[in-house]
């Protein structure tokens, strides 16, 4: 059944695995990938596969791009996909703004 998780069904295309990290190195962190039983060692910029590209390396995750998708790939769990549909610029300002209008209101303390 679908409950199960099985690495090699994987909705887009090859699976791919954080395996490891390699961080503060003389070209910055890069991150080893395995992809259709292939290892990449990668950095920021570098594509796998031909279609992901790297988005960022941290030692938390690294985030791979390709077309409007995103994903984020850990080394101690599952990959979080998502759709990238929106300007992030945006998205990531307008909480703020609203959070400081709710505290700076004047009408709070009367």
């Amino acid at each position: 059944g679908w409950s199960t998780f099985n690495p090699m069904t994987d909705p887009f295309g090859g699976p791919m695995r954080l395996t490891g990290l390699v961080t503060g190195g003389r070209g910055g962190s890069m991150a080893i990938i395995e992809s259709s039983g292939t290892s990449y060692i990668v950095s920021e910029g570098d594509y796998v596969d031909d279609l992901w590209v790297v988005f960022k390396v941290s030692p938390e995750v690294v985030i791979m791009r390709a077309h409007n998708q995103e994903v984020s790939l850990y080394l101690d769990q599952a990959p979080v996909l998502r759709d990238l549909h929106y300007q992030e610029e945006v998205e990531d300002e307008e909480p703020d703004e609203d959070n400081d209008a709710v505290e700076d209101d004047p009408e709070e303390g009367s």
